[in-house]
C-alpha cells in the first residue's frame, strides 16, 4: 500500500510540474486559467462517469489485480506522452489523465484495500501512509526533479523518463501481486459488504 501510494503521489507530482512549467511558458495567465479551468471539468466528467458507470464493472469484470494496476499504468502513459512528444498538449492530457484516475479508480481501489485491512492494521499504519508517507513523498520527488534537471541541464524530458520507470515498476509490482490480491478478495468476501464487490479469485489468480 505504501509503495503504491508513493508511486501515484511521485508521478502525480512531476506530471502537475511539467503541466505548470509549459503552460506557463507559452501562455498568458489569462489563457493558463483558461485552460486548467477545462483541464478539472474535462477530468470531473471522466471520473463522475468512470465512477458512475466503469468502476463497478472493470471491478466485477477484469477483478481487483487488474484495477490497481491501471493507476499507475496511466501515470506511465502520461509520462511517457510527455517524454515522447513534449509540449502543453501532452501535458494536458497526461494531467486530464492522472486527475481522472486519481478521483475514480484509484480511490475506489484504495478504499477497498483499507475495507481489507484488519481493523488494529489500519490503526497503525493508515495515519503513517495517509500522512508520514504523502508528506514525505513530496519532499522526495521535489529533490527529485531538482536533480535530474541539474544532471541533464534542464531537461523536462528526463524528468518525463523519471516518472515513467517510477510508474512502470509500480505497475509490475502491482501486476505480480497474486497472492496479496487474493488475499484482499478473499478478505472482502468473507466481510460481505455487498455483492459488486465480490471478485473471482480464480479470475485474478489466472491473471
Amino acid at each position: 500500500m505504501a509503495l503504491w501510494v508513493f508511486s501515484i503521489i511521485f508521478c502525480k507530482t512531476i506530471v502537475e510540474y511539467q503541466y505548470n512549467v509549459l503552460v506557463s511558458a507559452t501562455m498568458t495567465r489569462v489563457e493558463m486559467v483558461g485552460l486548467t479551468g477545462y483541464l478539472y471539468a474535462s477530468a470531473g466528467a471522466l471520473s463522475s462517469f468512470l465512477n458512475a458507470f466503469g468502476t463497478q464493472s472493470l471491478l466485477r469484470y477484469v477483478g481487483l489485480g487488474i484495477v490497481l494496476v491501471m493507476s499507475p499504468a496511466a501515470e506511465l502513459a502520461a509520462a511517457a506522452g510527455l517524454a515522447l512528444f513534449p509540449g502543453v498538449a501532452s501535458a494536458f492530457v497526461g494531467r486530464m489523465l492522472d486527475l481522472t484516475m486519481r478521483w475514480s479508480l484509484n480511490n475506489s481501489a484504495k478504499s477497498l484495500l483499507w475495507i481489507a485491512t484488519p481493523r488494529a492494521e489500519q490503526e497503525l499504519a493508515k495515519p503513517w501512509i495517509e500522512g508520514t508517507v504523502k508528506k514525505a513523498t513530496g519532499s522526495v520527488t521535489a529533490v527529485a526533479i531538482g536533480a535530474t534537471l541539474a544532471l541533464t541541464g534542464g531537461s523536462s524530458v528526463a524528468i518525463a523518463l523519471l516518472s515513467a520507470v517510477v510508474a512502470a515498476a509500480e505497475a509490475n509490482l502491482m501486476d505480480r501481486a497474486d497472492r496479496f490480491v487474493a488475499l484482499v478478495i478473499a478478505k472482502l468476501n468473507r466481510k460481505q459488504i455487498g455483492t459488486w464487490w465480490k471478485f473471482s479469485i480464480q479470475r485474478n489468480e489466472n491473471l
